[in-house]
């Protein structure tokens, strides 16, 4: 074979040519030469880093290195840990028994003292209770005798003994803030809530005048539409919606999302939809049944809006208007009190129209009138625009209450007999409107609401001799009577006066007002007396939550 790096011709072998094979003898020899080169030495052993030997890479059965040989066995006498844990259950052991005595030892010594405290507590007790016998005696103050003075402060104030030796020894018992506070009370004459009267709340702001008009009920918890504004104003207010308990106490305000100007009527109705609204009727189901109790809106008349204005009746969200002005008599042109029989909203105005300033006008092209709204349609209906009565000048509907079904109103069309049959009683009823004016009128339930008769609310005032010059507020009806809010229009002094229901008077039957339908009052601490409710068993009884 030429040399790889020669320039000539490689040998080509043609394809066909045997292979001759090499000597053996050859081959051998030249094995034997190399092998006897290299001398024989002892395989050592491979390192893997951590100073151990291991087994061969490339061999197949290199045995592994020997296993270390295992610690000698320990025994559990001897292990600390076993000696630590035993003295550690032993140390909590003892540490329970310790607390339990320890319980022991606390809860006799408490029960001893709480014994020494209700002694002493009791003979205290005993000793204070003679002593106020003994000071009554002194006073002069016999066991349920009513105390002295003018007003219930100058009552309170003379059985307070605000110089007690008692009260002078005891440094946790410092009365001159109380006392200074019951003579302010005294001075300035603050009303008292008591059982025989009172305020459930009262609020009051220096030139302002609030409007307390309209008042509604759900569960145990009062509405009252509120306004102020300056005194004696011919222009709307502000408005809200204020919710309290029976008791009283002011839980928070309702009405969200609408700028209310003077409420003047409330009623809670089946909830209803609305072009502004995006809730569905749950009162519009098959048959025009009223929704569940708690699918309900709150309609507000808002005279400053001349509109019904819709409310969440659970959230206080402004949910859009029931009706609006359409300058016209039949719509709600200066909306006053409400009422709600099966799915007819009545409801009377004054006739009015609320300017951009916010003034109250009365153009003469409008008038008070008694309106009737459909629920499901929205249709609104014209019952009646009545003209003033003849001992006054002027017409404003103002509140409306629903009479017993088959009340004896003195009007015989107005009594159809007994239930039975399955007839609505709803249809043999009638309802009261009072007149802001003067006088209270009756209308049928039934369509078209005739006017059934008129009673004239004026009389003789014994204590003036003359013929009252009286505005009217609220009515409401309970039991077998119907109640009217009134004021003096001269003195502003409030009233309420009560009526059977067929008009007859029905008020005090002693003192100066007997004979007359005046039955609270009349009282300058009752000014200008328009709203008024009569609360349900419920309600008088509900209790206070935390």
């Amino acid at each position: 074979m030429a040399d790889f790096f020669d320039d000539g011709a490689v040998e080509q072998l043609p394809p066909d040519a045997p292979v001759e094979a090499a000597p053996a003898a050859e081959y051998a020899s030249f094995t034997d030469d190399f092998v006897a080169a290299v001398p024989e030495q002892p395989a050592a052993p491979l390192d893997n880093g951590n100073g151990a030997a291991d087994p061969d890479f490339f061999s197949s059965g290199a045995a592994a290195a020997e296993a270390p040989e295992p610690p000698a066995q320990v025994l559990e006498a001897d292990d600390p840990r076993v000696a630590w844990a035993a003295q550690n259950a032993a140390a909590l052991q003892q540490r329970e028994a310790d607390e339990a005595a320890k319980k022991v030892e606390l809860l006799a010594a408490a029960k001893e003292y709480l014994e020494k405290v209700n002694k002493a507590r009791n003979v205290q007790l005993e000793q204070r209770k003679k002593s106020n016998r003994e000071n009554e005696a002194v006073a002069g103050v016999a066991e349920g005798a009513v105390p002295k003075g003018n007003t219930p402060w100058e009552r309170v104030i003379s059985v307070c003994n605000f110089n007690s030796e008692a009260l002078s020894k005891d440094p946790f018992k410092e009365m001159s803030r109380f006392k200074q506070v019951l003579i302010a009370a005294k001075t300035a004459n603050i009303s008292v809530n008591a059982p025989g009267g009172g305020f459930l709340s009262k609020a009051s702001t220096s030139g302002k005048t609030w409007g307390l008009d309209s008042i509604a009920e759900k569960d145990g918890l009062l509405y009252v539409g509120t306004y102020y504004g300056e005194a004696g104003a011919s222009t709307v207010a502000p408005g809200a919606v204020q919710v309290f308990t029976c008791n009283g106490r002011y839980v928070r305000r309702f009405d969200q999302g609408f700028d209310l100007k003077t409420p003047y009527g409330m009623q809670f109705i089946p909830t209803t939809s609305t072009s502004s609204s995006s809730s569905s009727s749950s009162s519009s189901k098959a048959g025009g049944g009223a929704a569940h109790k708690k699918d309900q809106q709150l309609v507000v008349s808002g005279l400053g809006n001349d509109a019904l204005v819709l409310y969440n009746g659970k959230t206080g969200q402004f949910e859009g208007f029931l009706a609006q002005a359409a300058n016209s008599t039949a719509s709600p042109q200066g909306p006053n009190g409400m009422l709600l029989l099966d799915r007819t909203l009545f409801l009377a105005t004054e006739g009015s129209v609320t300017t951009a300033a916010g003034e109250v006008t009365f153009p003469s092209y409008l008038q008070s009138a008694l309106l009737a709204i459909d629920l499901d349609s929205k249709a609104v209906q014209l019952v009646d625009a009545p003209s003033p009565a003849p001992n006054a000048g002027y017409v404003s509907l103002l509140g409306l209450a629903l009479l017993p079904p088959y009340a004896n109103i003195g009007v015989s069309s107005a009594r159809t007999g007994k239930t039975g049959g399955g007839r609505n009683p709803n249809k043999h009823r009638a309802m009261v409107v009072s007149d802001f004016a003067v006088g209270l009128r009756y209308y049928s339930t039934s369509p078209p609401y005739p006017l059934l008769k008129v009673v004239d609310t004026t009389f003789i005032d014994p204590a003036k001799g003359k013929r009252t010059n009286f505005n009217y507020g609220s009515v409401r009806v309970s039991g077998r009577y119907i109640y009217l809010a009134a004021f003096d229009a001269a003195t502003l002094d409030g009233m309420v006066l009560r009526y059977k229901l067929d008009g007859s008077p029905a008020g005090v039957t002693q003192g100066p007002y007997a004979g007359t339908p005046v039955w609270i009052g009349p009282s300058a601490g009752l000014s200008r007396a328009i709203g008024l409710k009569i609360l349900n068993k419920g309600c008088r009884s509900f209790k206070e939550r935390p």
